[in-house]
């Protein structure tokens, strides 16, 4: 499997990466993009702030396994898209600010591009890089809509494997994507497991909200018998979501075990399962009324439809992953579905991660992500 700017690579630390500035605003960059190459192995330069007019010298100059270029204060810059085309790695391009309607020419030349994150968008963009350095996927449609893609990664070697499917989060808003699973996606490649890292339509320009982003998941994972046939143990198959990507995990399984196709395990990580007790305490800052469509009285039939605590028994092994110090989703969430599902007769592991935050379940370097595939791996081996 390859991509337009150099195809497969060893996962080593064989690689160097350079983010260029273009905003005072982002004096902190330095430090986490430090951090994140301590922990990954890897190098990073950071630049700038660069002048526009600097940036296809700065992309020239070097040779670099990918790029990362700040968005701000750049415009249609013909010279700039030209350069970033004209590299021999992929560039991505970084907005801390959520981006009109509309693509730029540079955004056009970039292989992908992130905002709407703040800073924390620059360290999500090296992963992005890292993982299309390290193992690049083959993205594939399951339907006919720009957001009905997935990146699929198989191991090296014949057979079919038991294959995890990826079902990010982000409040199921528009400025988070499935390369937040890009590094959990090569890791679990490099234990020999195949992945799915799906897209689905997401409130706003995608045309999200629910039933239809649910719609989505369960056609994503339906379309592996025809995408995949011959490469994924359809007997082996586990639905992995995070945050609201295990709402939409929980609830595709339930589609799925309905038309007699049940996936082996369902692994729902920092998950949304009581959505009115979400909407009610202010979870996700109203991400969960736009997403509904309004508030839990006013959509009391949508909420019982979309909730996976509503849902119990699901008649699927069930590991449920919770970090103790998440303040995005808090570990209420958890032990209140834990409960009702074990009482419906639903056998549920609980991993509690001591001291650990909404994101680091889906760090492939951290201790969480450790203690969580070290669990799938024991329900499902590869």
């Amino acid at each position: 499997m390859t991509d337009r700017h150099g195809g497969r690579h060893a996962y080593d630390g064989a690689y160097r990466y350079v983010v260029l500035r273009t905003s005072d605003e982002t004096a902190a960059l330095p430090a986490r993009c430090a951090e994140w190459a301590e922990r990954t192995g890897v190098e990073v330069d950071v630049v700038g702030p660069v002048g526009v007019g600097g940036l296809p010298a700065r992309l020239a100059g070097e040779r670099y396994a990918g790029a990362v270029v700040e968005l701000a204060g750049v415009s249609n810059d013909d010279a700039l898209a030209a350069a970033i085309a004209a590299t021999a790695y992929p560039v991505i391009a970084v907005s801390r600010h959520t981006l009109r309607e509309g693509t730029s020419v540079v955004e056009a030349a970039c292989a992908a591009t992130l905002a709407g994150r703040g800073t924390g968008g620059f360290v999500w963009a090296l992963w992005h890089l890292h993982a299309l350095r390290t193992h690049a996927p083959r993205t594939l449609s399951y339907g006919r809509r720009p957001a009905q893609v997935g990146d699929l990664r198989l191991p090296e070697g014949p057979g079919r494997r038991a294959t995890v499917v990826l079902v990010h989060g982000g409040f199921w808003r528009h400025e988070w994507a499935r390369d937040l699973m890009d590094g959990v996606a090569v890791d679990l490649s490099r234990r020999g497991y195949g992945t799915w890292n799906i897209e689905y339509r997401r409130c706003g320009p995608t045309g999200g909200g629910w039933p239809h982003t649910g719609d989505d998941v369960v056609r994503a994972v339906t379309s592996l018998a025809l995408l995949a046939a011959g490469d994924v143990d359809l007997d082996r198959l586990v639905l992995l979501g995070h945050s609201a990507g295990a709402q939409l995990a929980l609830r595709a399984a339930a589609e799925l075990r309905d038309r007699h196709r049940p996936p082996a395990l369902v692994v729902a990580m920092s998950g949304l399962f009581d959505l009115d007790a979400a909407a009610r305490e202010g979870v996700g800052w109203g991400s969960v009324e736009t997403f509904m469509g309004g508030g839990p009285d006013e959509m009391p039939a949508a909420y019982r439809d979309a909730a996976p605590i509503l849902h119990v028994p699901l008649g699927v092994p069930q590991l449920v992953v919770h970090g103790t110090a998440d303040t995005h989703v808090p570990y209420t969430q958890t032990d209140s579905y834990h409960r009702r599902a074990s009482d419906a007769g639903d056998t549920v592991e609980v991993v509690a991660l001591e001291d650990a935050d909404h994101f680091a379940v889906i760090d492939p370097t951290s201790a969480a992500w450790a203690a969580t595939v070290a669990a799938l791996e024991r329900h499902v081996p590869a």
